[in-house]
Order: structure tokens, then C-alpha cells, then sequence
């Protein structure tokens, strides 16, 4: 099974494209049930006469729309964009770190969550065919024997019967509604290949997010433990010194305090190291303590894409697609709910003999039957089912309304947090060439003997503290990159993985 990038209506093997999204024009489109509601809403009266109901077969083509909320017209572009190429489908790719790439297809093949997915669309691809089947005729076949025994008194007469037959039915769909329930079970379908792109996404982004966070906490734990040893050094000197009566006791103090803070940072940041891998082993589908490969640094951030038109995120983003068909389902169901209140044709036909195969084709007894029904009395409670469908109409149409304000939301929250966190980082950058810079006239000071051993190890400090806080924010502009890209990405085609257990 090969999920492409959208997954199409699937009939007969075959694919048909997918329904175009719609625009955000002012107002979300008017999905027509195809029923004949209006007609029986008017004649309300009639439904006490079969003969007055089988009338409404005529009024049956017309179209019944169900208001819809209205959502905003959505932006001409976004409020940033850049001059690379859109977002490509595999956007960690962009990042060029072979060992992300490696640990993402092993996240897409191993991952028990999307592996659960998988089965999830295989299931309702499995639906479609079930639909389907209700359209088509049924033919059952029966064999039956039997025997007694008689007597006179005087004898026992034994006497035996076979009877065979075949039995056929079919319904006629009146009014759509056999189609309209195997369109919601191909909508099913495609909300689950959706959904399934959503979290091939999500899971993507994850382990790319994860595995920045583990690069920056191994060069956070060695930073800690040079700066650790560097504290040691100095403690062992000012020690000396304050043996010699050369520096007060404050002052020893002072640097073995540094020494412990140092020291249980680097066991916090020795846990944070190790919780990340297990993290990361769990989202590629392996146990904790599988062997994480290391990395030397994190990548540098690639040029920032362009954003393109925000329209174009509805034919994209999978979370959208799935709360469109989300609402095409519902507007089928109230079509469905209509149909119920309409009468139903079934046709019958039997086939029968008494005696062997052969003659049930030579001398058997057929017959055929028409049977129509028509709901007469029933407590309104169809009118309260077409009532409740057309309300979930109207609610998944808000859901598709919130939907789309949120991703484009995302996208402009992801630009706006990667443009001022270049900024912070650009600040960061001139903030530790003056440290170094301090720290390199501190030391001259000390080597002419104009300052103590405890101005240099502040001004040490001081460096050391910026290179882990400029190491931290530029993991959080790959972070913001990630949630960018996440909030464009459509998805790829995706084989389905062989996750069944040997």
C-alpha cells in the first residue's frame, strides 16, 4: 500500500482526485444534500398516506442547502517570506545532517503509533468495500433435509425430503442514500490518510526537534565540564593562596561554592542528556538505552523558504483537508437521516425445489417480490435525526473554520519567533565578543599582577555561561525553523512498513 501525498477517493482499485478545498472567499461553501426535505418539511401532513409519499418521487431532485458560519478572507501573503524554494515535502532534508535523515526513516518505519495509523486507514479502506457491498444484490442459497417414520400397526414406513433453494434480494436506492453512506465511507478513508499525513509530520518534526535538544545538551554537559575543570583549577590555587595568607578565607569560599553550583549542573545536564535518548529511541520504535548516535554540532540555519500564498496552506496542510471531509461526511449523513423518512424499495426473488440440484433448474418453483415500505408513525424521532445531522454540519464547519485560523496562525507565530530570535542571537553574539574581550583584559591585568585570581575565573565564567546560552538559542531558531516548516508541509508519499512482529 503507497499512501501519496494526498490520497484519493478510492473505487474499484482506481483513484479519483481529490475534492478541491474551498476558498476562502467569505464564506464557507454550501454543501447541497441532494434530498428531498424541503418537500416533506411542506407536506408534513402526508405522511400518514403511502400513496401521497411515493408522490414526493418527483420532487426528489431537488437541492436542500444548510447555512453555513462564515470565516474571514484569509491574507494575500504572509507577513515574512523568504527567497529560497517553498518548502520542500522532506523539509529536514534542508538541514543536510545525515544522521537526523538516518534516525526520521527509522521514526517512519518503526514508529508503533503510526504503525497504528496504517492500520487505521487499512480499516477504513476496508469500509469502502462494506459500503459498497449494500448496493449490490445478495444471494443466498439453503439445503434442507428431512425425515419421519409412520406406521399401521403392523409396519414402519420411513419417508424422506430434500429442499433446495436460492434466495436473491435487492434493494433499490431511491434516494441516494445507499450512496451517500458509501461516500461517507470514502470520505472515512480519506480523513484517515489525512490524519495519518499529520502525524507523519508531527512524528517528524519530533524526532527533529528532539534530536537538536540532545546535540545541544552533550556540547551543554561538555561546556559544563570544562568550565567544571577550569573552577577545580582555580579553587586549587586560590586555596594555596589563602594557606600563604595571601587572599581572605571569603575568598576561598567564594570559588568552592562555584565548584558545587558547576557540579550539580553538570549532573543535571548529565539526566537531561539521558532522558533525551530515551526519548529519541522511543520515537524511532526502540527501547531506552538503544545506542543514539552522536553529533559534533548543530547544522546551520537554512535560508528562510518562501511562504507562498496562504491559500495555498489549504491544499497542503492535512489537518485542514481532514476537517473538510469532515464536513462533506456530515452533509452526506443528513442526507442519509432525510432518505430514512422516505419509503424504501427492496425487490426479492426465490428460487426453490424439493428434490435434487438438478432440479432446481429443471423443475423448480420461482418466485419474485417487491416490498415497499414507508416509516408511518415514529415519534418524530427521524425528524429529531435530521435535525441532529444538520447541527453536526454546522459544527464541523466551525471546526474547519478554527482549523484554518490556526494554521495560519502557526506560520505567522513561526515567522515572528525566528525573526526576533535572529536578533537575540545576533545580540548574544556581540554580548560574548565583549566578555571575550573582557576576559582577555582581565587576564593581561592579572599577569601584571593589578587584579586577583578571582576576577579571572568571573570573567572565565562569564564566557562560558554566554556560550551555553548562545548554544541554547540557536537550537531554539532550528526549534522555530521546524514549527515553519511543519506549518507549510503537505507530506510525501509514504510505503506502508512491514511492522508486524516475527
Amino acid at each position: 500500500m503507497v499512501l501519496p501525498a494526498k490520497l484519493a477517493d478510492a473505487d474499484g482499485g482506481g483513484r479519483a482526485e481529490v475534492a478541491q478545498l474551498p476558498e476562502l472567499s467569505g464564506h464557507v461553501p454550501s454543501f447541497k444534500t441532494g434530498t428531498a426535505l424541503a418537500v416533506l418539511e411542506s407536506m408534513s401532513f402526508c405522511r400518514n398516506s403511502l400513496v401521497a409519499v411515493l408522490m414526493f418521487t418527483l420532487a426528489c431532485g431537488a437541492n436542500v442547502n444548510t447555512s453555513r458560519p462564515t470565516i474571514p478572507a484569509a491574507p494575500e501573503s504572509f507577513s515574512q517570506s523568504g527567497s529560497s524554494q517553498a518548502t520542500p515535502d522532506r523539509y529536514w532534508e534542508s538541514f543536510g545532517d545525515a544522521t537526523l535523515d538516518r534516525l526520521i526513516d527509522q521514526a517512519l518505519s518503526g514508529s508503533p503509533d503510526l504503525g497504528a495509523m496504517w492500520s487505521r486507514l487499512a480499516q477504513s479502506e476496508a469500509g469502502i468495500t462494506r459500503a459498497s457491498a449494500n448496493r449490490s444484490p445478495t444471494l443466498d442459497a439453503s439445503l434442507s433435509t428431512s425425515g419421519s417414520l409412520r406406521t399401521d400397526g403392523t409396519s414402519i414406513t420411513r419417508s424422506t425430503g430434500t429442499s433446495i433453494g436460492l434466495a436473491a434480494s435487492y434493494e433499490v436506492d431511491l434516494w441516494g442514500s445507499l450512496s451517500s453512506t458509501r461516500k461517507i465511507s470514502e470520505l472515512s478513508a480519506l480523513t484517515s490518510a489525512a490524519n495519518l499525513r499529520a502525524a507523519a509530520i508531527s512524528l517528524t518534526a519530533e524526532v527533529a526537534s528532539t534530536w537538536f535538544e540532545l546535540v545541544t545538551a552533550r556540547q551543554t554537559l561538555r561546556l559544563l565540564d570544562e568550565q567544571r575543570v577550569d573552577a577545580t583549577e582555580g579553587m586549587r590555587l586560590i586555596g594555596l593562596r589563602y594557606e600563604t595568607g595571601m587572599v581572605p578565607e571569603s575568598d576561598d569560599l567564594r570559588q568552592r561554592q562555584t565548584v558545587e553550583t558547576l557540579t550539580g549542573s553538570f549532573a543535571l545536564a548529565q539526566a537531561q542528556v539521558d532522558v533525551l535518548e530515551h526519548k529519541l529511541a522511543v520515537l524511532i520504535g526502540q527501547p531506552p538505552g538503544f545506542a543514539v548516535p552522536t553529533s559534533e554540532a548543530l547544522p546551520t540555519l537554512p535560508g528562510l523558504p518562501s511562504t507562498g500564498v496562504p491559500l495555498d496552506i489549504l491544499s497542503r496542510r492535512p489537518e485542514i483537508e481532514a476537517s473538510y471531509f469532515a464536513i462533506e461526511s456530515a452533509d452526506h449523513a443528513v442526507g442519509v437521516a432525510m432518505a430514512a423518512k422516505l419509503p424504501s424499495l427492496r425487490l426479492g426473488a426465490n428460487l426453490s425445489s424439493a428434490g435434487s440440484l438438478t432440479d432446481l433448474f429443471t423443475g423448480a418453483v420461482a418466485s419474485l417480490v417487491a416490498g415497499l415500505t414507508a416509516p408511518l408513525l415514529n415519534g418524530e424521532r427521524l425528524d429529531a435525526e435530521v435535525a441532529i445531522s444538520k447541527e453536526v454540519v454546522i459544527e464541523k464547519a466551525h471546526n474547519y473554520r478554527s482549523a484554518v485560523l490556526a494554521a495560519l496562525q502557526e506560520v505567522e507565530d513561526a515567522l515572528t519567533r525566528e525573526s526576533q530570535q535572529m536578533l537575540y542571537i545576533a545580540s548574544l553574539d556581540r554580548e560574548l565578543a565583549l566578555a571575550s574581550a573582557v576576559r582577555t583584559t582581565v587576564e593581561a591585568a592579572y599577569t601584571a599582577g593589578t587584579t586577583d585570581q578571582l576576577e579571572v575565573l568571573s570573567s572565565a565564567n562569564s564566557v562560558r555561561g554566554l556560550e551555553r546560552e548562545l548554544l541554547v538559542a540557536r537550537r531554539d531558531a532550528l526549534s522555530y525553523r521546524i514549527s515553519l516548516y511543519r506549518a507549510l508541509a503537505g507530506g510525501w508519499e509514504m510505503a506502508r512498513p512491514d511492522l508486524k512482529e516475527s
